[in-house]
């Protein structure tokens, strides 16, 4: 291996470091998928659980559109916000049937959602698989940091360098 291979190895280790340090600091997401009549829908979910390879589980209901959408165009995307802080990914999505995995996620709290529990007989998983994320972190002082160098740039009438990557990163997983 090349001492550049070598390098860039590295830095997407870096970066695929700070994509899953990210994502596990999100509680909620926006799932897209594409529906039947071949149009994008988003609608925020709940994030059950994240993987330790960035994959994101979603409780559903068999009922629900996403299923439906899902079984006709697995294609689908993830975005999340939080502050300063902002992840992209785009995957596929698979519909899980496992009761074991639903009994090992549950948290009470769902039953805002799902009133019959998780003993409901249409209770399903959405297991959202990775191919490629993307994320930008402005938070606290390397936000600050990026700010100001940004501010420097624009007032030399330049742009901004880019950001190292605990801040900015896109990666094919």
């Amino acid at each position: 291996m090349s001492e550049h291979e070598h390098e860039h190895g590295n830095d997407q280790d870096a970066a695929h470091g700070e994509f899953l340090a990210i994502l596990k600091d999100f509680d909620d997401a926006m799932l897209i998928t594409v529906t039947t009549d071949d149009r994008i829908r988003a609608r925020p979910m709940r994030i059950a659980e994240t993987d330790a390879d960035g994959g994101i589980w979603f409780v559903t209901s068999d009922e629900s559109g996403k299923r439906e959408e899902i079984e006709q165009d697995f294609r689908c995307a993830v975005t999340c916000q939080k502050g300063r802080a902002f992840l992209s990914i785009s995957g596929i999505a698979e519909i899980v049937h496992d009761r074991h995995k639903l009994d090992e996620l549950w948290k009470e709290t769902w039953r805002l959602w799902f009133p019959e529990g998780r003993d409901a007989p249409d209770l399903c998983l959405i297991h959202v698989v990775p191919e490629e994320a993307e994320y930008w972190d402005n938070r606290g002082l390397k936000g600050l940091r990026y700010m100001l160098k940004a501010a420097a740039a624009a007032l030399r009438g330049r742009t901004a360098q880019s950001a190292g990557h605990d801040q900015h990163g896109k990666l094919v997983l």
